[in-house]
């Protein structure tokens, strides 16, 4: 992360209050992670809504092991579910003790409808889930799923 881009980090020049001030009941509720991503499909095209699920792996390399049966499956269907980007990550820097999701997950898309019938399993002809061991690595699923619009984003510099 760089401080000096960052618009969140330079709230006291843009809207006259210190990031500490802003942002402290939002890091002390919920608290601030930071992931690795550990794979991804880059985005085919520009999204504006993103499924983040999150959860916890009792093993992150038989995790990883089977998301990687997912990113295949998702590679196979982007454009009969409208998926756009895909990623997994993994929590290095828990900031908040209480919360014990180590995994996320993002899917990307370019239309709110797209995201729901997602989330609704309401898309036919997708074939068989992947094969994996995840409900045991993660036998209580995703503890969290946001959908979220996307109002901004940055890039690295080229």
């Amino acid at each position: 992360m760089n401080e000096n881009t960052d618009w969140w980090s330079n709230t006291k020049a843009i809207v006259g209050v210190d990031p500490d001030i802003l942002y402290r009941d939002l890091r002390e509720e919920s608290g601030i992670y930071y992931y690795q991503r550990q794979m991804e499909i880059a985005p085919t095209e520009a999204f504006e809504y993103a499924i983040m699920n999150f959860g916890h792996a009792n093993d992150l390399e038989g995790y990883l092991k089977g998301e990687k049966a997912w990113m295949a499956y998702h590679k196979k269907n982007m454009s009969k579910t409208g998926l756009k980007a895909w990623g997994v990550g993994t929590k290095f820097l828990p900031v908040n003790a209480n919360q014990t999701t180590n995994v996320m997950t993002w899917n990307a898309f370019a239309t709110k409808a797209a995201a729901m019938k997602v989330l609704a399993n309401d898309i036919d002809g997708l074939g068989d889930w992947p094969q994996t061991n995840l409900n045991e690595i993660m036998p209580d699923g995703w503890e969290t799923i946001v959908l979220g619009q996307i109002l901004s984003a940055t890039s690295p510099a080229q």
